[in-house]
């Protein structure tokens, strides 16, 4: 039989690539990862890994994985060197000279000092994510609860919403119906109607009041004349001059006696009608009802004599339409005509007191008319 040539270093490739593979699947077996699947190293975290402990344990994970794959690969460099070196035929292969070494070590001295910076900036993030852990996990969680939040009151409105939906098919608004349309349009028309009718009023109230406020300015220019005539004649009669002090004193007792007089004895108003004119109106209370009285005194001119007098009388009544009036005869006859003749202004009044419709005296006008008479003139 002829004998059988084996290649050495055939052998010995398949040696080394036996063990280098032994050597890996011993290594695997360790993983936690599967090595045959895509997914052993995810490029990022996945959507369920994104809290920082989970990452931080990743991380480890990794770092273990490293260095084992590292101290793999040194052996079996290691070991594929010596095994080159002493089954190699040649002697070149199996030299190892100090320059080499040297030349190793450097290599080596630098990839350990760019290893170790690079260690230092991982150490600098890690501890860096370390810190900031805590604020993104509040961060993170609060988070959470806005979004859980958001989605409730998400879901409250579309609730609200469906349930205003149902409320406006289940209640209709109601059509609105010729009848009715009419009825809204007749509504309106009388409201602009009236509110016309307030127009008219108020203009009507504007245009009288602008009427009595040019008879109260004219009224007003009359009583400055009179009182310009007035004083010119007190500075006639008074040349030496008058005590204004005195003067306003005299004005001022009056006016209260008239106030005073006005309270007590149920006098409504006094208007002087003319220079010889005088208009008094009482309203005396007899329960139930009251009685208006109207006195109107006229005077000789220049002369205190009593000329006429002409009373009328009306009573008020409280009515469903308000205050009812009701106009009542006083027949005094030759008796009244006997006191004018006398220029008797008090025993005039004192007829009353005999009339069935008066239940109380009513007072003399000639205390009135005394008062409100010019000073000069009494």
């Amino acid at each position: 039989m002829n004998p059988v040539e084996i290649d050495l270093e055939e052998v010995e490739n398949t040696c080394l690539n036996v063990q280098t593979a032994k050597k890996v699947e011993d290594f695997h077996s360790h993983r936690r990862f599967n090595p045959n699947s895509s997914v052993d190293f995810p490029a990022g975290p996945s959507s369920g890994e994104r809290d920082p402990a989970i990452v931080a344990k990743d991380l480890e994970s990794h770092m273990s994985y490293l260095h084992k794959l590292k101290y793999v690969y040194l052996e079996r460099r290691a070991k594929d060197q010596y095994a080159r070196t002493i089954v190699s035929p040649s002697d070149e292969t199996g030299i190892v000279n100090e320059e080499e070494n040297q030349r190793l070590q450097l290599e080596n001295e630098e990839k350990k000092a760019k290893l170790r910076a690079s260690k230092a900036r991982l150490n600098a993030v890690h501890t860096a994510m370390k810190e900031r852990a805590p604020i993104f996990q509040k961060e993170y969680e609060l988070l959470q609860e806005r979004t859980r939040r958001m989605k409730t009151l998400k879901e409250d409105v579309l609730n609200k919403q469906l349930e205003l939906l149902r409320l406006q098919q289940t209640n209709p608004p109601p059509r609105l119906t010729e009848a009715g349309a009419q009825a809204k349009l007749d509504e309106q028309t009388e409201e602009m109607q009236n509110l016309m009718d307030a127009i008219e009023n108020e203009t009507h109230e504007a245009e009288e009041q602008k009427e009595a406020a040019k008879a109260a300015m004219a009224e007003a220019e009359r009583l400055r004349a009179e009182r310009v005539q007035l004083e010119t004649q007190v500075k006639q009669m008074h040349p030496e001059g008058l005590d204004e002090l005195a003067i306003a004193r005299q004005y001022q007792s009056l006016t209260t006696k008239l106030d005073l007089y006005r309270q007590m004895e149920s006098l409504q108003s006094s208007t002087a009608a003319s220079e010889n004119e005088l208009r008094l109106v009482y309203v005396v209370d007899t329960t139930p009802h009251q009685i208006k009285l109207a006195v109107t005194l006229v005077f000789v001119p220049a002369r205190q004599q009593l000329a006429s007098v002409d009373v009328t009388a009306t009573v008020l009544r409280p009515g469903p339409n308000g205050v009812e009036e009701e106009e009542i005869e006083l027949d005094f006859g030759d008796v009244l005509a006997a006191k004018i003749d006398t220029n008797d202004v008090r025993a005039t009044y004192g007829l009353s007191e005999n009339n069935h419709h008066v239940s109380r005296r009513l007072p003399s006008p000639l205390y009135t008319y005394i008062i409100m008479q010019p000073t000069g003139r009494r």
